[in-house]
């Protein structure tokens, strides 16, 4: 791959692919374990179409406070050929938006169709026009019936352009 690294492939496998840190099972760190179905290195064309195709995705931040590593579930989206991360509107700005803006070195943990771990780097997006660009074509995408992860109520753009917390991810391709 050009710029990513990948820092631990595994063929993709039961929901159980993750297993919380041995030495911290409390804690959100997650440590890949090999997959049941057999292990190998999914080359670069597997992980090209798992960008283009998958959604659900797991990232590690690093806690802004903490600075230990904080591991959730999260949406990739695509627009313009880049990916971006972002999520509902709210009044207060999420905990892993916050962590990567006081540190915009993120993992992307593939989990769907190829497992695995892609360094990246989030880049906040406060350009008024390709905000609300890339915005609209977030919900365009989340609006369509067809569309797995579809939503089917309303979308209230105004507050999606105005409180939504968007950033785009670089590095992964």
């Amino acid at each position: 791959m050009a710029e990513a690294e990948v820092t631990a492939c595994y063929v993709a496998g039961p929901p159980d692919v993750y297993a919380r840190h041995a030495d911290d099972p409390a804690s959100h760190r997650w440590e890949p374990q090999p997959a049941s179905r057999g292990t190998g290195t999914p080359d670069e064309a597997a992980v090209r179409r798992a960008l283009d195709s998958d959604v659900l995705v797991d990232i590690t931040t690093t806690g802004r406070r903490s600075g230990l590593p904080r591991r959730l579930e999260i949406w990739l989206f695509r627009s313009g050929g880049r990916f971006f991360l972002t999520g509902y509107p709210a009044d207060r700005p999420r905990d892993w938006y916050r962590n990567l803006l006081a540190d915009p070195r993120l993992t992307v943990h593939l989990k769907e169709s190829v497992v695995v771990d892609l360094p990246a780097t989030a880049v906040e997006v406060t350009d008024a026009v390709d905000r609300r660009r890339v915005l609209d074509d977030i919900l365009d995408q989340l609006s369509r019936p067809d569309n797995p992860q579809g939503l089917s109520e309303e979308l209230d753009r105004a507050g999606w352009h105005a409180r939504s917390p968007l950033l785009e991810i670089t590095g992964l391709t």
